[in-house]
């Protein structure tokens, strides 16, 4: 009891601290894209910068399921890690085949890709609650937040992607 209690709470202490850095990071690359396109990879990389605006969101998402994941591989619990990985997979496949035919072939993947990702996080956050004690919300002064600054990253990421969205 005493030991889930704490691998929860270690738990909620990395997204505390993971989720601002992820959005700061999601939210540069949101505001520079047709910028960093162009440096890293080149000029005629700009139009990509429609689809980026998709799985920049889904990039948020998959930051949290991977920390929410970790505790699956520590604690050998591979055939859990398989079927999340398996159910997000499925997920994008059927996403992008729905979304194809209304939305073209990359923004259909670049859609599925946050679905898949938030899918993902779904599974590992019920699983984490059951097998390790994460609370988004924990009882613990020092990470109280883990849902509240997880959302409020979640809600600047999508502000900023939708104000730059046509850009």
């Amino acid at each position: 009891e005493s030991a889930t209690r704490e691998r929860g709470a270690q738990i909620s202490r990395v997204i505390t601290l993971a989720a601002p850095v992820a959005a700061a990071a999601i939210v540069a690359l949101a505001l520079a894209k047709p910028a960093v396109l162009a440096l890293l990879y080149s000029g005629a990389f700009r139009p990509a910068a429609r689809y980026l605006r998709w799985t920049l969101l889904g990039d948020y998402f998959k930051v949290a399921g991977w920390i929410l994941s970790i505790p699956m591989l520590a604690a050998s619990e591979i055939r859990m890690f398989l079927a999340a990985d398996m159910a997000a997979s499925g997920t994008f496949a059927a996403a992008a085949a729905v979304l194809s035919s209304s939305r073209g072939p990359a923004e259909a993947a670049s859609i599925a890709f946050v679905l898949m990702n938030a899918v993902h996080l779904a599974i590992c956050a019920v699983f984490a609650r059951r097998r390790h004690g994460f609370r988004w919300n924990s009882p613990s002064k020092l990470v109280r937040s883990a849902g509240l600054t997880w959302c409020a990253g979640l809600v600047l990421v999508t502000t900023v992607t939708a104000l730059e969205w046509n850009k």
